[in-house]
């Protein structure tokens, strides 16, 4: 069952504009506090069922975001930082600890020094019960910057920190990392020049075992489960190549390969222990922008494409189908969710006031859309991270660019809200021995034949990049003769929504 999205409209009051007073500007860099002085909590009042609570944290000019979030138990904790373009005066950051309800319970700001400030990127779990890790960067007046990681408990306190290695002055455009027994492997994306640099060091010693780079920009650093120190990732510039990685970051081989057709994939996860689902950006031939969304599900053993699903744009409008910047899957048991936006524009301006939309859908594990929404707003939101949450639910970050009612003036929030499972079902498993149709021979010449005992059915037929290529209703025979030889994608379609999929070569 798919529903169509829905329009969800929020006004939001403008909270009250607070600065940092000269105590606090000197104060230590890291500093456990409430964020009373810092923070601007706006609650709204839910007007669906399916949002539970939203919470909105006042920002800076330009930069207010929150690049990444953690759901543990009954918490949520929330990273974001306030930038200014690299401001030693104003910048600082922060993860916040919010309960069941929306409240901040407690928080760990990092707050600027008179040379130096930090900015955190990335939160994960460890091995330990209740202790977490981050990863972030710290950058001095002299241009140095840092990696820098650190542990921190469920009581908001630091337990270690290391600096790691310098950057080389570069701009980091994205920094992930996982914390795996008692190593943390992590990625930082350099824009210039265009370099990825891989870390591995252990927790305990501090010691670096491992410190890499590579020519060209990764947008993910997704582990392989069981055996979680081995990766995918993603070359954005290149040749857009899905790779395997080990814990040295040697590469062992090339899983999926898109055309330049399609951008980026901010994120790639792993539905089970062999499959994993991966969304990029389909781009148009007139102005580059995105216009929808192609998703392929992908056997790691066999590197066989098992699905492939094309949504976003013609859910609205004047969509873009633009998905998250950092983390855009978040996987529950039974379905998956993806995060994005409908942009009107591509990127906001405060000459320019606009709105944009942003949209949620859950899949079941064979990319059938099973539930899915869209939040029209007051201002311009651009989507940063989701994170699944232990009820079936997720929570959502987002940039709140906040110029509609500040004249002369704007301010960067970052944004959250919790989405409660309950409207989410997932479409029924049915167990059979076999699937309910199959196509023969294959490989085959000029067609192939579809076996089944249905009587209503689609067939759609997709090249390895996603492209549609032909669709046909309850006719068991295919003609292919006009397809150039390669491996294609079938998808049987039932009228109970049921679908077969497969790969089929023409010689």
């Amino acid at each position: 069952m798919s529903l169509s999205p829905f329009i969800l409209m929020f006004f939001l009051p403008l909270p009250k504009v607070l600065f940092l007073s000269p105590l606090l500007k000197n104060m230590i860099m890291i500093k456990k506090s409430f964020l009373i002085l810092l923070l601007h909590v706006v609650f709204l009042q839910p007007l669906i069922s399916q949002v539970e609570y939203t919470v909105t944290i006042r920002g800076n000019q330009q930069n207010g975001y929150p690049s990444s979030l953690l759901a543990d138990n009954e918490f949520v904790f929330l990273n974001y930082n306030m930038r200014r373009g690299y401001d030693y005066t104003e910048d600082y950051s922060g993860i916040a600890k919010i309960d069941a309800k929306g409240i901040i319970m407690d928080s760990l700001v990092f707050l600027p020094q008179s040379d130096m400030i930090t900015y955190v990127w990335n939160i994960q779990k460890t091995a330990q019960t209740g202790i977490y890790s981050g990863c972030g960067v710290k950058r001095y007046q002299e241009e140095q910057m840092y990696v820098w990681m650190f542990e921190f408990d469920d009581q908001m306190q630091i337990l270690w920190e290391e600096i790691i290695d310098t950057l080389n002055n570069s701009a980091v455009m994205r920094m992930e990392h996982h914390a795996i027994g008692e190593n943390r492997y992590l990625f930082c994306y350099l824009d210039s020049p265009s370099i990825t640099c891989f870390y591995n060091f252990n927790k305990i010693t501090g010691a670096v075992i491992k410190n890499d780079s590579y020519s060209g920009g990764v947008d993910y650093l997704c582990p392989i489960p069981p055996k979680n120190n081995t990766f995918l990732i993603n070359d954005t510039h290149n040749s857009r190549k899905t790779i395997v990685l080990n814990d040295a970051f040697e590469m062992i081989k090339d899983i999926v390969v898109f055309d330049d057709s399609y951008s980026q994939p901010p994120d790639c996860e792993f539905i089970d222990n062999t499959e994993f689902v991966i969304v990029r950006r389909k781009l148009t031939t007139y102005d580059g922008l995105p216009r929808s969304l192609i998703m392929n599900k992908v056997d790691i053993s066999s590197e066989n494409i098992l699905a492939t699903k094309l949504f976003g744009a013609e859910s609205f409008e004047q969509g873009l189908g633009m998905v998250g910047v950092h983390k855009a899957i978040a996987v529950q048991k039974d379905y998956f969710f993806v995060f994005g936006v409908s942009s009107l524009q591509f990127a906001p301006t405060p000459v320019n006031k606009f709105d944009n939309n942003l949209f949620l859908y859950a899949f079941n594990h064979e990319l059938d859309s099973i539930w899915s929404i869209q939040f029209d707003f007051d201002a311009y939101y651009w989507p940063f991270s989701i994170a699944p949450t232990p009820d079936g639910g997720c929570v959502i970050g987002a940039t709140r660019y906040d110029w509609h009612t500040i004249e002369d003036n704007h301010f960067c929030d970052a944004f959250i809200m919790k989405i409660k499972p309950e409207d989410i079902v997932s479409t029924p498993h049915i167990e059979n021995p076999k699937p309910f149709a199959s196509v023969f021979p294959t490989p085959g010449s000029n067609g192939f034949l579809i076996q089944t005992e249905l009587t209503h059915f689609t067939l759609q037929l997709y090249d390895l990049q996603g492209q549609l290529l032909l669709t046909q209703q309850n006719t068991k025979e295919v003609d292919t003769g006009k397809l150039p030889s390669g491996c294609y994608i079938y998808r049987i379609i039932a009228e109970n929504g049921i679908t077969a999929n497969g790969k089929w070569v023409k010689k």
